[in-house]
């Protein structure tokens, strides 16, 4: 994946979570020593995510899990958290025209991003993978949902 993607996918997610009214911390490039590629503030705390940009998979394809091999450093770091992790795959057009400049506007176009929450017990030498699931379309809601996940982790 080249830089320049990454860049896109995080910029896709800090447009997301502005716009719902939240703050996001990201993580300086190469400094990801947690496995995570972004903090995003609520009024009770953060949560961390981690980010992969792709256009390996089509946007209107019908596989559920958009899946990645997890290296153990990343399972260590997600391991470590006191906090909430989700695993969110934004998905580019295969194209490197990701925005449209409009008359009336620029927009980020055939993007979407997908997440799943991490459980870090779920992985072991036999089973690295982590997926993100198409049915879990990031949008406002999901951000809520975070939220929500977070203030749960306080009454545990």
């Amino acid at each position: 994946m080249s830089s320049k993607k990454g860049r896109y996918g995080v910029a896709f997610l800090d447009a997301l979570v502005t716009a719902a009214g939240y703050d996001m911390n990201e993580t300086r490039p190469g400094a990801d020593l947690l496995a995570s590629d972004m903090t995003i503030t609520f009024p009770e705390g953060g949560v961390r995510v981690q980010v992969k940009t792709t256009s390996r998979y089509a946007l209107a394809a019908t596989n559920e899990r958009l899946t990645y091999t997890a290296e153990q450093h990343w399972v260590d770091g997600w391991a470590a958290a006191m906090c909430p992790v989700y695993f969110v795959v934004v998905v580019v057009p295969d194209a490197v025209d990701w925005l449209e400049h409009a008359a009336d506007g620029t927009r980020m176009v055939d993007t979407a991003a997908f997440w799943n929450r991490v459980d870090p017990s779920s992985f072991s030498q036999n089973n690295m993978a982590v997926a993100a699931l198409r049915s879990q379309r990031v949008d406002a809601t999901t951000l809520a949902r975070w939220q929500q996940d977070l203030i749960d982790g306080y009454s545990a």
